[in-house]
């Protein structure tokens, strides 16, 4: 083994290589943050993020895992392999803001000084809600509709998933095809 080829013991310990996967999430991280327009020069009361990376991160894990537990069940994607990541975006979305209501709600304190009512900062819960809703019932909706696409188009070529409906009919053919007695 020649000297001058081997890494170092501090480079050998190191893994410095990157994954697609972990570019992908930081990217879909980026586009998550520029969606809700989370920015610190934007969120003049908070004064800094509203949302970790790791809290957009865990919205878009649920975004994915979303998509691989609903039936049809296709073939499993990753954030790198997502065939729309729109609509992951959208679920994601759906999730920072639900996640972001209930914070809203837990923390709502109204006060009354001499009469006047005072709303506190966290009187958000509500509008939060409602944009949650709103993007979780389309985002259901499209990925749906982009499911049954695939498996639809899937069956054209035999890597669609079988419904029952193949077992019922195959059961009735071959019925059919017994001979009278």
């Amino acid at each position: 083994m020649d000297p001058g080829n081997t890494p170092s013991t501090v480079e050998s310990a190191i893994d410095l290589t990157v994954s697609d996967e972990e570019i992908a999430i930081r990217n879909l991280v980026e586009l998550l943050r520029a969606r809700l327009r989370d920015y610190p020069e934007l969120n003049v009361l908070l004064a800094g993020y509203e949302n970790s990376d790791l809290d957009l991160a865990t919205a878009l894990a649920e975004s994915v895992m979303d998509w691989n537990s609903t039936p049809p069940l296709l073939d499993g994607v990753s954030f790198s392999s997502h065939p729309a990541p729109t609509l992951m975006l959208d679920k994601a979305t759906s999730a920072v803001l639900r996640s972001a209501a209930l914070g809203q709600i837990r923390n709502k304190l109204n006060a009354n000084v001499g009469g006047d009512v005072i709303n506190g900062f966290f009187d958000k819960g509500p509008e939060y809600a409602q944009w949650a809703a709103l993007l979780e019932q389309t985002y259901e909706t499209k990925k749906l509709r982009l499911k049954m696409a695939i498996n639809l188009n899937g069956s054209f070529n035999g890597t669609g998933i079988a419904s029952e409906y193949e077992i019922v009919n195959r059961m009735y053919n071959t019925m059919g095809s017994r001979s009278p007695r």
